[in-house]
Formats: C-alpha cells, structure tokens, sequence
C-alpha cells in the first residue's frame, strides 16, 4: 500500500517582526517541505524567502535531471544562492537580502 502525504504548516511574524518573512511550502504530490525565513534585519527578506521556496521546489520536482535527491537539492540551493545575488544586485535596495531554507523530501514507503 502506497503512503499518502498529509501536510499543514502555518506562519506568524512572532513577537519582535511587523511583517512575516516566513515562507512555508506544502507539496504533497512529491512529499515535500520547504520552510524558509528571511534573514530579520536585512532588506527584501520576505522576497528571498519566497525565492527559496520556490526555486527548491522547482529544483526537486524537475523532470529534466537524472540526478538523486540529494544531488537535486545541493543543486537547488546553489540555483537559489544565484537567483538571491542576481536580485540583489539588480535592485540595489535588496542589497544585502538573504533567507535561511530547510527542506525536506520524503520518498517511497
């Protein structure tokens, strides 16, 4: 019998933050979990969470890559250290943007 993934997840901006930079993505047709949180202090950290989420997602759930998951991961997160300097530097008020990613993917029974 095959798993079925059931996946719930929410987010607050906590105590010391005005806005949430927090981003939380659920795919349950891949197993997957990714949580990413702005780096608190520094500019646009609400975009390079966002980023994170779906840049490893992209990366994990690409059919393109015969690469393992753990290969696709190093390769996502290192596609997501590109897309974040990418953007800092074309907008030089996200200079310094930076976020944290943990993911997860679950696979076979």
């Amino acid at each position: 019998m095959a798993l079925t993934w059931r996946l719930a997840g929410t987010s607050d901006p906590g105590l010391k933050r005005s806005r949430n930079e927090h981003s939380l993505l659920l795919d349950e047709t891949y197993g997957i979990v990714i949580v990413a949180d702005g780096i608190g202090g520094r500019p646009a950290g609400e975009l390079a969470s966002a980023e994170a989420a779906r840049t490893v997602q992209q990366g994990l759930t690409t059919e393109e890559s015969n690469s393992g998951w753990g290969e696709k991961m190093a390769e996502a997160v290192h596609q997501l250290n590109r897309n974040i300097w990418e953007a800092a530097l074309a907008e030089p008020e996200h200079a310094g943007m930076g976020t944290t990613v943990t993911a997860l993917a679950m696979q076979g029974d």
